[in-house]
Order: structure tokens, then sequence, then C-alpha cells
């Protein structure tokens, strides 16, 4: 779309939801959605690891005028309750709220591009490649269970293909875990 051309994701995310809200068994409209949805998501990834480091780097303006932290002075200025700076504690809280804003979208457009992949995947069942973006974006979402049917469902469509031994290490790493948890259940029966 006109929007992807100019880097606008979201408006572009919006035209095409609209589009396939009208025509919703038109794979190539899911497929690029999907995508939006995803490159989405690799944006929001981007900015909660720079608010992450921005938090990081955040150095109270006291601290740089502080005493020496062996003196009486220096110890009670280290008790986190004694002097409370009210302008790092505004800081601090932003940069927290910045960090889980971040991570709540990237977890969003996680789910909306799983969703969508799903949605492919209903449509053309025997495309590999429509699979294997479908476990991804579920891996990428922490949905193992549909991650690791997709993957397998790859290797059924192209146990040929150059990737096959990437994904069947893929498959193995994702079994494992979930094989904690299954027996975890089997052992409280």
């Amino acid at each position: 779309t006109a929007y992807e051309t100019k880097h606008r994701t979201d408006d572009a995310i919006v035209a095409l939801s609209q589009y396939v809200g009208l025509r919703s068994k038109d794979t190539g409209a899911l497929a690029e959605l999907a995508s939006q949805y995803t490159q989405q998501a690799n944006q929001f990834a981007t900015d909660y690891q720079n608010t992450q480091g921005s938090a990081a780097t955040f150095t109270p303006p006291a601290a740089a005028f502080a005493p020496p932290s062996s003196s009486p002075l220096g110890k009670a200025l280290n008790d986190p309750k004694a002097l409370q700076d009210p302008i790092s504690t505004a800081l601090e809280g932003q940069a927290q709220t910045a960090l889980q804003t971040a991570l709540s979208n990237y977890q969003t457009a996680q789910g909306n591009a799983e969703q969508t992949y799903q949605k492919l995947v209903k449509l053309t069942p025997k495309d590999a490649n429509a699979q294997l973006q479908l476990a991804q974006a579920a891996q990428a979402a922490s949905d193992t269970k549909v991650a690791l049917a997709a993957y397998k469902q790859f290797l059924v469509l192209a146990p040929n293909d150059p990737l096959a031994g990437q994904i069947r290490a893929q498959v193995k790493q994702l079994q494992k875990q979930l094989t904690p948890a299954s027996t975890s259940k089997k052992t409280k029966k």
C-alpha cells in the first residue's frame, strides 16, 4: 500500500485490516497484514530496548553531588527512605510506564500477527511458507503449542527445505519447553 511505501505501518495496518474485513479470503492481503503486524512488533521491541537503555543510564541529580557513602551523611542519604527526590521518583515512574507500554504494545502486535497468520494458514493449509511464518509469529508471541504445531506442519510440507535442519532443532527446543510442564502435571496427580 502507499502507507507501506511511506513507512507508516500503523496506517497500513488500519487500511489492510479494513480491506481484509471486506475480503477475508484474500491471502495476499492477509499475508501483508501479518507482515505489517510483525514489523510493528519489531518497532515496539526497539522502543522497549531504547526505553530500557534510557532508564538504565538515568542517574538521579543528587547522585552527582552526594557525599561519600562511607560518611555519616552519605549513609543517611543512601537510605532509600531518608530523602526521596521527587524528581527522580517521577522520572523513574515515567520510565517504568514507558517500559510497560512498549512491552504491552509489542505483545499485542505479536498476538495480532499470530492471529492473522492463523487465518492465512486456514485458507492455505498446504503453504509451507505460511506455516513457517505462523510458527515464528507464535513463538515470538510465546504461544509454544501453536509454534510447535506449525513448525511440525512446515516439516511435513517441506521436509527438504534448506531451513529444515534449523526447524528440526527448533522443534526439539520447543518440545523441551513443553515437556517439563507436562511432566510436573503428571507428578502432581
